[in-house]
């Protein structure tokens, strides 16, 4: 539906035509944090929260489970009829034919941050949280191939072999048959958690069997996607988000101080782009154009079929169709 010119376009209600009240507000049944969204089949979601709560439903008969105790954030799209899920302290969920099936990480892994698929069905897993080292906090994070057995057993081995150590690892993308990997770097003392001393972004490429580190000119990059043929990267820091577009060999910052995003979002057409307090962006490969939808934080976006869905904390659950 469109909404006017591109004035009113510019406001806090509508964004490239389409209006916040265009986004039907679906009201789940028990109020939690919702924190990652995936498909189960057309027109059926999943969507992962709090205290390991799963709802599954086609937003208006819904069905609920709790396959764990702990939060789960992240959901990613499986092959063979399969769907991960993951959360804190190194949760690894998959669901199969109506059935979870426990597969967690090793002992004293970090909380997922993101699960990726490749297209020959291998899974790769990234954690990161903060610890504890000589009165530093520190960030620490793992990159983990999942391995499967002739009888069906499941393992995790590491890859991250020749990277740094202290890094959230957050994300993870295939390029053209490559792993490519982002992260962050963050240590402060403990007195003082929110002064930063050391503050890094990194990205890695795994090329020839060994992994090859690019420095970002900014910390803390979350999520990329591939819009217009080329790369972005999304990397929020304080109250800012700074936006690398691959330009040939480099990377190049295309931040919009009013584009304050942590998740990216492609659906060919348009790049979309989520953060906290309700913040929606939307890019037509000309310019922004931003928005608020909801009260809270977002924390996750995902297109199905032909319908676009956001969740966040509070139980906030949007819905658009095209």
């Amino acid at each position: 539906v469109a909404c006017g010119g591109a004035d009113e376009c510019l406001s806090q209600e509508c964004c490239g035509g389409v209006c916040a009240a265009n986004f039907a507000d679906v009201a789940l049944p028990i109020d939690i944090d919702l924190h990652g969204l995936g498909l189960v089949q057309e027109n059926e979601v999943l969507i992962a929260g709090e205290a390991g709560n799963v709802w599954r439903g086609n937003t208006s008969a819904w069905t609920l489970n709790q396959p764990s105790s702990n939060d789960l954030l992240v959901v990613a799209g499986g092959q063979a009829g399969n769907l991960f899920v993951g959360g804190t302290d190194g949760t690894f969920l998959r669901l199969q034919d109506n059935t979870w099936h426990n597969e967690s990480l090793p002992q004293g892994s970090a909380q997922v941050r993101s699960i990726l698929e490749s297209a020959d069905g291998t899974v790769y897993v990234t954690t990161g949280d903060f610890s504890v080292v000589n009165d530093q906090r520190v960030t620490t994070g793992k990159i983990l191939q999942r391995i499967v057995d002739g009888s069906g057993q499941v393992s995790w081995n590491e890859i991250q072999s020749g990277m740094m150590g202290s890094v959230i690892f957050t994300d993870l993308t295939m390029v053209l048959g490559n792993l490519w990997a982002l992260g962050y770097q963050r240590v402060a003392h403990v007195n003082d958690p929110d002064n930063y001393t050391v503050e890094n972004g990194f990205l890695w490429r795994y090329l020839n069997g060994e992994w090859q580190q690019e420095t970002l000119a900014t910390c803390c990059p979350q999520d990329w996607t591939e819009f217009n043929d080329k790369l972005w990267i999304a990397a929020p820091q304080n109250e800012v988000t700074h936006l690398y577009i691959e330009n040939d060999t480099a990377w190049q910052d295309v931040s919009d101080t009013s584009v304050k995003i942590k998740k990216l979002l492609s659906d060919g057409a348009s790049l979309w782009g989520i953060g906290d307090a309700g913040h929606l962006a939307r890019y037509d490969g000309t310019q922004w154009c931003t928005q608020t939808i909801a009260e809270e934080n977002l924390n996750d976006i995902f297109k199905g079929g032909s319908s676009l869905y956001v969740v966040g904390d509070g139980n906030t659950f949007l819905k658009f169709d095209y």
